[in-house]
């Protein structure tokens, strides 16, 4: 007859922790690498650019 298996727990080494809800716990998502690496140079250049842009067209 077969014998159940014994329970095993996870290996803690593997597992790892839930992130921490605390926003100084993350590290900084513009930093190089991150998601929004280089996301407000993006943002500032198309606020230059919409900018110029506003100003071409009120030009005759």
């Amino acid at each position: 007859m077969n014998e159940p298996k014994k329970p095993t727990l996870p290996d803690p080494e593997t597992t790892k922790a839930p992130p921490s809800p605390h926003p100084l716990d993350h590290p900084d998502e513009r930093k190089e690498g991150g998601p929004d690496h280089g996301k407000a140079d993006k943002q500032h250049e198309n606020k230059r650019k919409s900018a110029q842009d506003a100003e071409d067209a009120e030009s005759p």
